[in-house]
């Protein structure tokens, strides 16, 4: 049960700090993970889990942006690390977020709201990093292209009214 709050805590801190997100209808399944490990046998994986575009402040519009990513820590019982989350449009706007996170967890799912942000048609890119920082810096990003309703050819995203 313990465990449980742990990982709920983490959720609402997340959910918090992406409030000023805005996504669209992204479908990204089984990213890469990438491991990185330090001389202190520390080992941050990060991994984006799944994005996709929805409705999520039920506007009636799909023009919301929903990512998990999901962080593998291995090697201390504390973890400190820096949240970066950077959300780049076709036409290469780019929205960036922080996020400083502490927990004592081995695994942790951040779940990123993005409000309004699904605006063009084309290739969005998602990127993640994350820096750790127990005594060292050990860093690691997973990056992953989607391209929301509408495709690359000109259209743009699709909206639904109810």
């Amino acid at each position: 049960m313990l465990l449980s709050k742990k990982i709920s805590m983490i959720s609402i801190v997340a959910i918090l700090l992406f409030l000023m997100l805005s996504p669209f209808n992204v479908n990204a399944r089984n990213g890469n993970l990438v491991t990185t490990t330090a001389s202190s046998e520390e080992i941050v994986n990060v991994v984006i889990l799944d994005a996709y575009y929805c409705d999520l402040d039920n506007d009636s519009y799909k023009d919301d942006i929903y990512a998990e990513v999901k962080l593998n820590l291995l090697g201390s019982n504390f973890y400190a690390l820096d949240y970066y989350v950077n959300l780049t449009l076709p036409s290469g706007t780019l929205f960036s977020y922080y996020a400083k996170v502490n927990t004592n967890m081995n695994e942790v799912i951040l779940k990123n709201f993005f409000y309004n942000h699904a605006l063009e048609s084309g290739d969005y890119t998602l990127t993640v990093k994350v820096v750790l920082k127990n005594g060292g810096m050990l860093t690691d990003s997973h990056s992953f292209v989607f391209d929301p309703p509408g495709g690359s050819d000109g259209a743009d995203p699709s909206f639904d009214l109810v």
